[in-house]
């Protein structure tokens, strides 16, 4: 169990600082006149260091029968391999009326996590259904948070995406007046202490 240990501290007043069960200062606040900082291990669960792709511009895919690359990635670089990435993935879509847009991300090349093969449904992390309805003249918010083992240091995440249709990211299928919106859609990548 962590401890308080307050001491003196050069200058004037005392220093709070908190301690790991090893002893070791997790965190350690000024002595009036600094600012409080952590020590040499901050605790699990902190998150580090906080990364970001945004993508602006449209994109446009043909129908295919296998995954595309999205145009949306990001790298990001662990201060140790035994920590995690929590993935944030915010998306603004766009497909014909009636349609099923699937999604998956994948790391270094490798897929993360999708669904259980059932009968012929196609295997995904997350998906967008277009409403039968007016759908292709709207764009519909999607996005998936994953946490993620990577087991090393340096790693890439990409989105992959996947229609039987014309699809799209940040913008609707038809119309171009100013009811449409120009949106964009992001990854956001947190390394979390183990």
């Amino acid at each position: 169990m962590a401890d308080f240990d307050i001491k003196p501290a050069s200058g004037t007043g005392n220093s709070l600082r908190l301690k790991n069960e090893s002893g070791n200062i997790v965190l350690s606040s000024g002595n009036g006149t600094s600012s409080s900082s952590w020590g040499t291990v901050p605790p699990a669960g902190t998150i580090i260091q906080t990364v970001q792709e945004v993508l602006t511009s449209t994109v446009t895919k043909a129908t295919s029968a296998s995954y595309q690359d999205m145009g949306l990635s990001k790298s990001i670089t662990l201060t140790s391999s035994t920590n995690k990435v929590l993935i944030s993935v915010d998306l603004n879509v766009g497909g014909g009326n009636d349609t099923y847009v699937h999604f998956k991300i994948q790391r270094n090349g490798t897929d993360l996590t999708v669904g259980d093969a059932r009968d012929s449904c196609t295997r995904c992390m997350f998906m967008v259904n277009v409403d039968n309805e007016h759908g292709e003249n709207r764009t519909y918010s999607a996005g998936t948070t994953f946490l993620d083992t990577p087991g090393a240091t340096s790693v890439e995440y990409k989105l992959w995406g996947h229609c039987v249709g014309d699809f799209y990211l940040n913008r609707c299928k038809t119309g171009s007046d100013s009811n449409r919106g120009a949106s964009i859609s992001m990854i956001t990548l947190q390394e979390i202490v183990v």
